[in-house]
């Protein structure tokens, strides 16, 4: 067995399996590299620490892209510049309905569900911030991918189809 097909069986073994450390070893650690970039879990220029704990790391980055979707999708997204704007207008209608809430007691229940669904909104994009920065992780970007998808679900994500940074049916409790 070769120690490219060696490093991708360590990445799919459960975290528990005991493996051996092959020393050091530096074709072991490239063929590790080499799965990980193939697997789009890490670049092959990153920091890289000691073998077992870079088998260890590159499990658990497995685990949680499973199923994830590949990080070319995040070309389809919005440049990370107006995702971070959309949070942070996202982040000052969440401040302004909190101020109007104290003030406009009769509607406090259905301010606090516009605060809710702002702060929703506000987490969704700052997870398309995440995913659209390249100098984010690859396991973190797919991550952040994943999450995305769950949340507007598959036919909104596949068409490309983003929600409002804010509620937009909220927008007469401004008034």
């Amino acid at each position: 067995m070769n120690v490219w097909t060696a490093a991708l069986i360590l990445v799919l073994l459960p975290p528990d399996t005991p493996f051996v450390d092959p020393g050091e070893s530096t074709i072991h650690l490239q063929a590790l590299k080499d799965t990980a970039h193939l697997l789009d879990l890490w670049s092959r220029d990153g920091p890289w620490g000691p073998y077992p704990t870079e088998v260890r790391w590159c499990q658990d980055a497995h685990r949680r892209v499973y199923g994830a979707p590949p990080l070319s999708d995040a070309q389809r997204l919005p440049p990370r510049e107006v995702c971070i704007a959309r949070v942070k207008f996202a982040l000052d209608f969440q401040n302004h309905l909190e101020a109007i809430q104290g003030v406009n007691l009769q509607r406090w229940h259905e301010i606090e569900c516009a605060i809710g669904e702002a702060r929703d909104a506000c987490e969704l994009w700052t997870r398309f911030a995440e995913a659209s920065d390249v100098g984010c992780s690859s396991a973190g970007r797919r991550s952040a991918l994943r999450i995305i998808r769950d949340t507007i679900g598959g036919n909104a994500y596949y068409s490309g189809r983003w929600p409002c940074h804010v509620p937009i049916r909220v927008f007469r409790l401004v008034d």
